[in-house]
């Protein structure tokens, strides 16, 4: 095979895994060109950005890097030296348990779901325990984001300031909170359950007020030591 046709070869494969990205991403072309530009002062155009998705350009290293910095795509992956799509630091996963006093995979019995072979396998979700002020600060933080936006704050980085105070000294408690995929939200913000009667008239619950709170739920307890259980 000739170099050209190597080249060419090599094109239509990255611009099938850089589809593969966006679409795993849920991002847009013009997404990636603005983070890349903002966050990482890599200039492309939407032009060229475009030439990448359609096959018409080799993606260069320094587009790699970026999306590699900014969204944790493998450079391999699009190179097509290696299947994994995510290359994702382990420092990252050690980060977590600064502020998560535990990380458990919790399975739900009662549901299951396809994974890409077409197989069934078990729904799994990150059952977190951390600092509500955390949890607070991060809700606060976003609110915040989203009138800067909308030129509603005159000032963020002072109001953000005053945020980490307000809750780094705030009463610190734990609770546990539940993080699920969007599409998991959406399925259950737009599908609500079958009407039935109230659940009292169908079964008298002073027989079961002993029950633990997760019935036959599997849980795996994480640490930093295990923490590739999460890949």
């Amino acid at each position: 095979m000739s170099r050209i046709q190597d080249k060419e070869k090599m094109k239509k494969m990255q611009s099938e895994r850089l589809t593969s990205v966006l679409k795993d991403l849920n991002v847009t072309q013009a997404h990636i060109v603005r983070t890349l530009k903002s966050n990482a002062s890599i200039s492309i155009s939407p032009e060229r950005m475009s030439d990448f998705v359609t096959g018409k350009r080799i993606i260069t290293d320094e587009v790699l890097n970026g999306l590699k910095m900014h969204f944790f795509i493998n450079p391999k992956y699009i190179k097509g030296k290696s299947n994994d799509m995510y290359d994702i630091p382990e420092t990252i996963l050690n980060y977590a348990f600064l502020f998560a006093q535990e990380i458990v995979i919790t399975e739900n019995p009662n549901r299951e779901i396809k994974d890409e072979s077409g197989n069934s396998i078990t729904e799994k979700y990150l059952h977190i325990t951390m600092d509500k002020a955390f949890f607070d600060y991060l809700i606060s933080l976003d609110t915040l984001m989203i009138a800067n936006e909308s030129n509603n704050m005159p000032s963020l980085d002072k109001n953000i300031e005053i945020l980490k105070e307000l809750y780094k000294n705030s009463k610190h408690e734990y609770e546990e909170y539940v993080l699920l995929p969007k599409k998991n939200m959406f399925d259950i913000v737009k599908n609500p359950p079958p009407k039935r009667p109230p659940f009292p008239e169908l079964i008298h619950t002073e027989l079961y007020k002993d029950l633990p709170n997760e019935c036959n739920a599997k849980k795996i307890k994480l640490t930093p030591k295990n923490n590739q259980n999460l890949t």
